[in-house]
């Protein structure tokens, strides 16, 4: 189906509430795209482009900050963005992300005045006298419905003035539309603070594990610990290669610097296993209980001299491996370089305790990280519901 046989039809809300009507867009909006200016318009200071990559999803706000200047000399041939357009994304590599950043400008602030928009924006203003307010067609085009009107008048990679103007919008009267919208500003704005709370107490809880072994290895007790050089508590070696082409389906894991990537029929060591990237993903530690093939991007420890694996594991998480790696471009890390670190030297019974302990506080710190992240995930779910509440009637 084209785009033009697509017009006209209707959203998937079918039944409006008792006094609504469902309006093209373009009787009740002025639209425009913006323009894109050319290379030698850019500037190092000037006036303010917003651009595709600018908009934000947070609704009614300013855009967090620009980063693009075009000289004032070419300023007539942009479009300037007044307080009280809806932003929406219309062109993109991806048809499905037009329409997927929306923001309402409810105002121009005094140091980026004027502001103009570039060609990848549609910018959507009420009509004077259509008594229709900003905050409805933000929010209508937010909701799953508006992004489907959106999305079934996209021409490839690409939403048209024209075309834009035959999408519909449900249009409340007046004053429900400002009941509704004060409604869904305030749902909206604790939404966005519970959002905010949800995800910095998610870091807090990551940064969990990191705090844990700080206290164990930079604590009072680990300095008194006798002093060893690296090679003298364990050895790494570099792993082995595996060409695709020999590679065959079997129980025993493949272990790369990003971790486990696959199973193998043949294992090349021993578990208990601890394997740290060697490039690539160095600094990552990775604690294997089966017998394993350790892969060549890798480096795995294969003499624990007595020690007990669990707590090298741990140990070389803390070392940070990152810090000595060499080379340039991808990282590499040097065995060497770590084999003659001089580290603290715990005694077996310490070590078996330390390994204990973390474990347990880290199982802890995994759970109490999934807990938020479900809180999370009801929390960004919540737009969608409050949004589709408001153009059923049910606010």
């Amino acid at each position: 189906m084209t785009v033009t046989e697509m017009r006209g039809s209707e959203s998937a809300i079918t039944a409006l509430p008792k006094g609504w009507r469902r309006v093209r867009l373009g009787e009740v909006c002025e639209l425009s795209k913006g323009r894109t200016p050319r290379e030698e318009w850019y500037s190092a200071s000037g006036v303010w482009l917003v651009r595709f990559r600018d908009v934000t999803s947070s609704g009614v706000n300013w855009i967090a900050g620009f980063r693009t200047f075009v000289d004032e000399t070419y300023s007539r041939e942009l479009k300037e963005l007044k307080p009280g357009t809806v932003l929406v994304t219309a062109d993109a590599h991806d048809p499905k992300s037009i329409g997927k950043k929306i923001c309402l400008i409810s105002s121009v602030p005094p140091h980026a005045s004027p502001a103009y928009y570039s060609g990848e924006l549609l910018g959507i203003t009420p009509k004077s006298g259509s008594e229709l307010i900003p905050e409805l067609v933000l929010y209508w085009f937010q909701s799953e419905d508006g992004y489907r009107e959106i999305q079934e008048y996209v021409d490839g990679v690409h939403l048209n003035v024209g075309h834009a103007k035959d999408m519909k919008i449900p249009l409340p009267p007046l004053a429900e539309q400002k009941r509704i919208m004060h409604i869904v500003n305030e749902q909206m704005t604790a939404v966005e603070k519970a959002r905010v709370a949800a995800e910095a107490r998610l870091e807090a809880a990551k940064a969990l594990p990191v705090a844990y072994l700080r206290a164990v290895f930079e604590g009072e007790e680990a300095n008194r610990w006798a002093q060893r050089k690296f090679d003298e508590i364990a050895v790494l070696q570099r792993g082995y290669d595996l060409p695709f082409k020999n590679k065959v389906a079997g129980k025993y894991p493949l272990v790369t610097s990003s971790g486990i990537a696959g199973y193998h029929n043949e294992f090349k060591a021993n578990a208990p296993g601890v394997v740290t990237g060697r490039s690539g993903s160095i600094g990552k530690v990775y604690y294997i209980t089966e017998d394993y093939w350790p892969h060549n991007t890798s480096l795995f420890i294969r003499d624990f001299k007595g020690n007990v694996p669990l707590y090298i594991f741990y140990f070389l998480q803390w070392l940070n491996t990152e810090k000595v790696g060499s080379g340039t471009g991808v990282p590499t890390l040097d065995r060497k370089s770590v084999h003659r670190l001089t580290v603290g030297y715990p005694d077996i019974d310490t070590q078996n305790h330390i390994a204990s302990i973390l474990s347990q506080k880290n199982a802890e710190a995994l759970k109490i990280a999934k807990i938020i992240q479900q809180e999370l995930e009801t929390i960004n779910a919540l737009p969608a519901s409050l949004l589709r509440l408001a153009f059923t009637g049910g606010l």
